[in-house]
């Protein structure tokens, strides 16, 4: 019987080690791609030109999602991210915030992609629908 508390014991402390090193090496995984999105976004808004040609321009996000291979949502949302929450600490729940959460509970919705006007009919005005 005591052999059994013994493996008991030394499995409980080693269980416990392990799951503290998990959790700590699953929010420093989270915490870093939170800081990846949130630099992106203070890149973005503080660059020069990005501020002088953006303003109604909704192709600069597409143009530059084209050239760095970050899809254009993670490029908006970023953003968002780094104007709402300028300082990271702000955020809400501690160790339990993950990139999913930020994007779903704490940001607005993000704009639909710029899609191009549809074509109209010159003679009545309304939109031609494309043929296949």
């Amino acid at each position: 019987m005591e052999e059994i508390q013994v493996v008991d014991q030394w499995m409980t402390e080693l269980a416990d080690q392990i799951e503290e090193l998990a959790t700590e090496g699953i929010f420093n995984s989270r915490w870093m791609l939170l800081q990846t999105y949130h630099g992106i976004g203070h890149l973005i808004l503080d660059n020069e030109n990005y501020k002088r040609y953006s303003h109604g321009n909704g192709q600069i996000l597409t143009d530059l999602s084209e050239l760095c291979g970050v899809h254009v949502r993670d490029l908006q949302r970023s953003i968002q991210f780094a104007t709402k929450y300028p300082d990271m600490n702000a955020l809400p729940e501690g160790k339990n915030i993950s990139w999913n959460k930020v994007i779903t509970k704490y940001l607005p919705d993000t704009p639909p992609e710029e899609k191009p006007e549809p074509e109209t009919c010159p003679t009545c005005g309304q939109a031609i629908r494309n043929r296949k």
